[in-house]
């Protein structure tokens, strides 16, 4: 604990002295309660670790927290070491008096023990500042569990009320009472959600398979069967995939009555011929794209995979653990195929109420207001019961609304480029990129100067010109500089000042123009008050827009799941795609294989970069050079819908509504999402 506060104090002196690493988007205030809160929570973190490695076996919480029974290491470290910080709406104590949260503090008091942070355990009992801080972050739960009882009850109705008279039909279909088709096959793959074993698959293979094995090795050993056994011989990598391609064949295609697509099966081929000529029954890719036949393609894809290990390891003479019998390997494929026919939906099930409920319930353990840090430390998004029912009641108005780009392939690796999309996308005022705004009286003129700050336009990295910004002010609307009572001229009086000379009036009857020096002096002021948010580069719509770096996860996934789709890229995207790919490979195999040679995994670690754009204009985002529209996405349902049609609206909805219930730790089968899309 001390040094977590050592660590805080350092931060605050560098705050001060203006010497604080900035986060992205972040003023420096913003930065500093980032980094205070990371320390602090590593500090209540290693606290309960320390508790739950010093605390014996026999201890009654302890057994209670290890076992799953009720409570966490926190409440542990809560009892005996120090309960932690407190938060009011997401962040540290706010100050309740002048620059400070308590009168027993000094002024502009940030330390941790002044913004809500107990050091005291509940067993050694709280200090007044600490008891009152705890006070006002117990408040704020109960005032949230209190009201949250109410909007979950009433999200719960009307989720029930909706999805009430779905149920699954003979004709596999799921219809509603009006006998409307809801959903042509339910979920999908028609399989039911209480009969998952592994995520939404209704078998976990890589148990099953190690299992087969395991009992198949315990077989031999007692039945002490001979080499000779034809049942008990291994098989080579070609004969599981031959194997395996006959009984997908032979039982999905009764299951899904795909005879006319699939290939004929051929059981009674010799083994002889089938080495000298091509192998007719392994499944072909085309084979497997039918949607039904999602369950059959996991199925191979997992068998494909276990062949690939065993002939590398064959080749290495170290494929005696890797090995599989015939016999334990038809059964395998049994009990896969036997788990899937048990998984399918019965007809006359109530899809509905099930579903209805699986989602409602869950959110009775979501709070009522609170916003997620999306990536950035200053950047946040509405999450829980608010976000759900924002979602529900199709609202056109979204209230935190972000779009998050992914970079070309070219460009995701290189921060400057990064920089400079985020210049072409993010608003920029006129404002910001000046040192002053004055206005200046002479005798004979009146003039409004703008001194642009060519230092702050670099370090933007906007493709911004002199002209550009004249042209811009020339045409702003607001200013009405081409009216003809307003004769101002818009004049470059240097490499980097530009100057508005207010015109001599024109005299009119009814009294429009500018009469004497005092209607000069308001139209300055006019003019100096819209020239500060007059916009010069990106889109008015997007407000802020932030690079930020992907994690690993996120990169695995951006590469794998994105790039292996795409059936145009050029050339040196591809290069660049297929180098970071076998790096993440690299590393896989190396945590799996401890034998393995060293990699150099110098480009795995390569930083890629995202766009996380605050603001409404996916279409304008998506147009952007260096942008990669395909992988452009935005929580605002509407606007989705608007540019990119009703299909992505119904996908977006579902991987919205999934995303708030992850961040909760709450798994919801996607098969109850897709009803209500």
């Amino acid at each position: 604990m001390d040094e977590g506060y050592a660590i805080c104090d350092e931060r605050i002196l560098q705050y001060e002295a203006g010497t604080l690493e900035l986060k992205a988007g972040c003023d420096s205030e913003q930065s500093l309660e980032s980094e205070l809160n990371k320390h602090l929570s590593s500090v209540r973190d290693m606290s309960g670790q320390m508790c739950m490695k010093n605390l014996p076996w026999h201890n009654s919480p302890r057994i209670m927290s290890v076992c799953g029974s009720k409570g966490s290491s926190l409440n542990i470290c809560q009892m005996v070491a120090a309960v932690g910080q407190q938060t009011v709406n997401g962040s540290r104590a706010p100050d309740g008096f002048v620059n400070r949260s308590l009168p027993h503090f000094r002024v502009g008091a940030k330390h941790p023990k002044a913004k809500g942070f107990v050091s005291n355990s509940f067993f050694s009992g709280l200090n007044a500042p600490e008891f009152f801080f705890h006070t006002m972050g117990g408040r704020e739960g109960l005032v949230d569990t209190a009201v949250k009882t109410a909007k979950t009850g009433y999200m719960s109705r009307r989720l029930m009320k909706t999805l009430e008279d779905l149920g699954a039909q003979y004709d596999k279909t799921v219809r509603n009472s009006t006998r409307a088709v809801i959903q042509f096959r339910y979920g999908d793959d028609g399989l039911h959600p209480v009969m998952m074993e592994c995520g939404v698959t209704p078998v976990n293979m890589e148990l099953l398979y190690n299992q087969v094995c395991s009992e198949g090795t315990r077989r031999r050993r007692e039945l002490e069967v001979s080499d000779s056994n034809i049942e008990f011989i291994y098989l080579l990598p070609k004969e599981m995939l031959h194997l395996a391609s006959i009984h997908i064949k032979k039982k999905f295609t009764k299951i899904f009555d795909y005879q006319d697509d699939l290939m004929e099966e051929d059981d009674e081929e010799d083994e002889e011929d089938e080495e000298d000529e091509e192998d007719e029954s392994i499944l072909s890719e085309q084979e497997l794209e039918f949607p039904d036949h999602q369950f059959a393609k996991d199925i191979w894809n997992f068998i494909k995979k276990k062949s690939d290990v065993l002939k590398t390891r064959l080749l290495t003479f170290k494929g005696d653990n890797y090995k599989i019998t015939k016999r334990d390997f038809t059964q395998f494929l049994i009990r896969c195929i036997h788990a899937f026919e048990k998984a399918k939906v019965q007809p006359g099930e109530a899809l509905g109420a099930v579903g209805a409920q699986s989602l409602g319930e869950p959110g009775t353990q979501m709070t009522l207001k609170t916003f997620h840090f999306a990536g950035v430390a200053s950047m946040n998004i509405t999450l829980g019961v608010p976000r759900i029912n924002e979602l529900m009641n199709a609202s056109k108005k979204t209230s935190t609304p972000i779009i998050t780009a992914q970079l070309d392939a070219a460009v995701a690796g290189n921060k400057i480029s990064a920089r400079i999309i985020k210049g072409r996308i993010e608003a920029t005022t006129l404002g910001q990129i000046s040192k002053h705004i004055a206005e200046n009286i002479s005798r004979s003129d009146y003039t409004v100067s703008i001194k642009l700050d060519l230092l702050t336009i670099a370090n933007l990295h906007l493709e911004l010109t002199i002209d550009d910004i004249i042209f811009t002010i020339e045409n702003e609307k607001r200013l009405q500089l081409k009216q003809k009572k307003n004769c101002h001229q818009v004049i470059q009086t240097g490499a980097d000042e530009i100057s508005i000379k207010l015109g001599t009036p024109i005299p009119k009857d009814n009294g429009g123009s500018i009469s004497n020096r005092r209607d000069l002096f308001f139209e300055a002021q006019r003019i100096k008050e819209i020239l500060c948010t007059i916009p010069v580069a990106g889109f008015p719509s997007i407000s802020r827009a932030v690079v930020s770096v992907l994690d690993i996860d996120e990169r695995k996934t951006n590469m794998k799941n994105v790039y292996s789709n795409m059936p145009e890229v050029e050339k040196e995207n591809q290069t660049l795609v297929s180098e970071i790919l076998k790096c993440i490979e690299n590393k896989e195999e190396e945590e799996e294989e401890e034998e393995e040679e060293d990699v150099d995994m110098e480009e795995s670690t390569e930083e890629l970069y995202q766009m996380i754009c605050e603001g409404r204009g996916l279409l304008s985002v998506m147009g952007v050079s260096g942008i990669d529209g395909r992988r452009t996405i935005s929580n605002d349902i509407t606007e989705v819908f608007a540019v990119l049609g009703i299909e992505a609206a119904r996908n977006s909805i579902q991987n919205e509504i999934g995303y708030v219930y992850r961040q909760y730790g709450l798994g919801i089968d996607p098969r109850h999402l897709m009803l209500l899309r």
